[in-house]
């Protein structure tokens, strides 16, 4: 026969001849005896004394909140848990690459890239996710005092990629003569350039740094992410969030302007000494027109190179009508003469 204390339940017949079997449920936190009295009982039919034998019936491990997916971008943290209870419980977090097909222990340290710990605690913790990690599963083995255990449910990790974004350093000439000063219109201009998948997948906003707070932000123009006017200085970062739209991950790229001087509007001087000039009709500057006498007199054009350092100049004879009637005789760096 068979007696079980309270905590201890069962389905089988409690008493019996020969071998008996049997299942026997803990549902306590701790051990509890089983008692079966056992009467011997010869063939002959002589009774011997009956003696008891106790079983030690181990609780198992009860979950009362499972481990749940994960779903985050990559280099993000996140972890898996579970909660549990019964006597003595340890805990070892499994990992399965191949859909579950297949498990085994996960231990504290790097894998692909990602780091791990608490993978012998109720939460194990990952921290610098990469895409390697993408649909792999977590479980955890519980065991309680007599080794008995239980594996939770699996939690699936979906890492989603951050955005491919290229960091770009446009060159651009200021708006006015002798500025560092240049009109832009971001979006229009440049998103393209750091994300390739503006704006069928991305959007992208500008900030004036990278905390992406909304105090630092350039304001979108009203045309609806196609319009963004901000002007832009010799030297500028600027940074742009760009975002993959169907998942939220978010990544910074960075715009760093050069911002070139356009040459100035130079005064355009006649030659003193050099040549002769018959008349000059007007003050010498841009557009000045100089009236020559004679088939040897010779007119010396200059500009003022230390207006805008390192221009390149470009000379010629407009329009076309003019061509046949000068002759250039020289044309080189900040001087042009003509006859």
């Amino acid at each position: 026969t068979r007696t079980l204390p309270g905590g201890l339940t069962s389905g089988t017949p409690s008493s019996g001849t020969g071998n008996i079997t049997g299942t026997i449920q803990n549902q306590t936190g701790g051990v509890l005896n089983a008692v079966y009295t056992v009467t011997p009982t010869s063939g002959a039919g002589c009774v011997g004394n009956p003696f008891d034998m106790e079983v030690p019936i181990n609780a198992e491990p009860v979950i009362t909140t499972q481990p749940i997916n994960s779903v985050i971008c990559s280099t993000d943290n996140t972890s898996f848990s579970v909660v549990a209870t019964g006597p003595g419980l340890t805990y070892q977090w499994q990992i399965s690459t191949n859909g579950g097909a297949s498990y085994s222990n996960q231990a504290d340290g790097t894998f692909l890239g990602a780091a791990y710990s608490g993978s012998n605690t109720a939460t194990l913790s990952i921290s610098n996710a990469t895409t390697l990690q993408n649909t792999f599963r977590y479980r955890v083995v519980l065991t309680t005092t007599g080794s008995c255990t239980l594996n939770s449910n699996a939690g699936i990790l979906t890492v989603n990629p951050l955005p491919i974004i290229t960091n770009i350093n446009p060159i651009v000439c200021a708006d006015l003569p002798g500025g560092n000063q240049r009109g832009t219109n971001l979006a229009a201009d440049y998103n393209s350039s750091i994300s390739t998948g503006w704006p069928a997948t991305t959007s992208v906003a500008w900030f004036l740094d990278n905390a992406g707070v909304p105090g630092a932000a350039i304001a979108p123009g009203p045309g609806a992410g196609t319009d963004q006017a901000f002007n832009v200085t010799n030297g500028q970062l600027l940074w742009a969030r760009v975002t993959i739209n169907a998942t939220s991950c978010v990544r910074f790229a960075t715009a760093t302007f050069t911002v070139r001087p356009r040459p100035l509007d130079n005064v355009i001087k006649d030659g003193t000494g050099a040549v002769t000039i018959a008349s000059v009709t007007g003050i010498p500057g841009n557009n000045t027109r100089y009236d020559l006498c004679a088939s040897n007199s010779s007119v010396l054009f200059q500009t003022d190179a230390t207006f805008t350092p390192g221009s390149t100049f470009a000379w010629s004879i407009p329009p076309d009508s003019y061509i046949n009637e000068f002759q250039l005789i020289t044309a080189s760096a900040n001087i042009m003469v003509m006859r």
